[in-house]
């Protein structure tokens, strides 16, 4: 009797299993969903150097797809504050209809919990700060930061070959660039995210490591003007220029063409000018080499 209950229980799941692979034919139900337009976001965008702050206010609806609203440039000693600057940008024009709801600000200098203070500006950037005030999410990276963003973007028809070198994919990138100041950021790979990283520097300030007895002399000038530490943004920005002409016109005799403004040979005189000019750029040239 036990035997015969055990194979009725057998007999009974493998029905039950037989009726459970047993395959069943339905009708799906299909449920048609209105499409939904994607709702169009406002963002302020900020380029924020040492001499001009540049603002401009997108609308974006996911995606890559951005449209330009408004945009517009400040001198940053047009106003004492950068939060007077977004005062003003927000009640020009279309951008007093449209406000943003978040901005993300690029700006020349090290961001520290979401606030900035400029090196080469008086201004102190504040996104707490931005976002009590104008009521809109702010979220600040270093101005070398978002070029490095940009970076993995380009292709071979946006780059200027300057020194032929091998190219190894994954391999760390820097990038620099000259401008109040001396901007820096590193590139590195995250074999995690399957893609670059961005990680801002202020290399710009190490110090000025001159090559031959050219740049061994604009060091001991600019170390004697300084009263010191000679940084690579002293000879490698906007007002390096100026520095390396005010050099190679104390340098050399025949490179200054003041002393032979009252003679009258003009084109003697032009011709001092343009030699010292083209020193002055192979010399900035050679820094960066």
């Amino acid at each position: 009797m036990a035997l015969l209950n055990k194979r009725s229980q057998l007999s009974s799941t493998s029905a039950w299993k037989a009726q459970k692979c047993k395959p069943t034919i339905r009708r799906a139900a299909v449920s048609r969903k209105p499409v939904v337009a994607v709702k169009a976001s406002l963002v302020l965008v900020g380029d924020i150097g040492g001499t001009n702050a540049r603002l401009s206010l997108w609308e974006t609806k996911g995606g890559k797809d951005a449209t330009e609203v408004h945009a517009k440039s400040y001198e940053t000693k047009s106003s004492p504050t950068f939060d007077g600057v977004v005062e003003s940008f927000l009640s020009d024009g279309e951008v007093s209809k449209n406000k943003p709801e978040a901005a993300s600000l690029a700006i020349a200098g090290a961001v520290v919990n979401n606030t900035c203070n400029m090196t080469n500006c008086p201004w102190i950037i504040d996104g707490p700060g931005l976002e009590k005030q104008f009521g809109f999410k702010t979220a600040l990276l270093n101005d070398f930061q978002a070029v490095g963003f940009g970076i993995p973007a380009l292709d071979d028809s946006d780059i200027v070959t300057i020194n032929q070198g091998e190219i190894i994919p994954k391999a760390p990138k820097v990038v620099m660039g000259p401008g109040t100041g001396l901007g820096a950021a590193q590139l590195m790979w995250d074999s995690g995210k399957q893609a670059y990283s961005v990680w801002p520097g202020e290399g710009a300030h190490a110090t000025f490591a001159p090559r031959g007895w050219k740049q061994r002399a604009l060091s001991s000038f600019a170390e004697a003007k300084f009263g010191g530490h000679v940084e690579i943004e002293h000879v490698a920005c906007g007002s390096g220029l100026a520095l390396i002409y005010e050099f190679l016109l104390s340098d050399e005799e025949g490179n200054k063409p003041g002393l032979h403004s009252l003679k009258p040979k003009v084109r003697q005189i032009l011709h001092q000018e343009l030699l010292a000019c083209r020193q002055h750029l192979l010399c900035v040239m050679l820094i960066f080499l």
